[in-house]
């Protein structure tokens, strides 16, 4: 995604937050191969649409998972933690 290309994952964990399903990236089934592979297709056969999901992958990962906003949810976190005490 920091290579605006757009990310195929399985529905499962992480990818779930950090991928936006058919804007930033495919989240595909773990368990049925079928589908998965015919939503990977359907993209490869797409060069606009890989580009366009590239690009808005770029954003959301520069926006949402950037380090300076992972310093910042840090921050909040110890920020919350002192004033509970």
């Amino acid at each position: 995604m920091a290579s605006s290309k757009p990310v195929v994952a399985t529905k499962h964990g992480g990818a779930c937050e950090m991928i936006a399903d058919n804007e930033t990236g495919i989240l595909i089934p773990f368990d049925d191969a079928n589908q998965s592979a015919g939503k990977i297709l359907e993209l490869i056969c797409n060069k606009e649409k890989i580009n366009a999901m590239g690009r808005l992958a770029k954003v959301r990962i520069d926006t949402l998972f950037s380090l300076e906003m992972f310093k910042k949810s840090i921050l909040s976190i110890f920020k919350k933690t002192l004033e509970d005490k």
